[in-house]
């Protein structure tokens, strides 16, 4: 494996196929309630940035989005971030 390669039979990779399950029969719907949406994608977003750490090799990438998608990050911050 490679230094960025993680086991698929790691712990965290069950959170991260649940997830990933639980949005694609969101998408499957005739139509899906944003909120859910959103919350199924901070899921995967959330189990990728463990998986990450878990591996050792912690993503500031992953964490940024992690921070993004969690609704106690004002906007104040996301816009200067998004705006730079």
């Amino acid at each position: 494996m490679g230094a960025y390669d993680a086991d698929t039979s790691a712990a965290g990779f069950g959170a991260l196929r649940e997830a990933h399950a639980k949005l694609g029969a969101l998408i499957e719907r005739p139509s899906v309630n944003l909120i859910e949406l959103a919350k199924a994608f901070t899921a995967v977003a959330s189990a990728m940035a463990s998986i990450a750490r878990d591996a050792g090799r912690p993503s500031l990438r992953f964490d940024a989005v992690e921070r993004a998608l969690d609704l106690r990050t004002p906007k104040s911050a996301l816009r200067a971030f998004v705006e730079g």
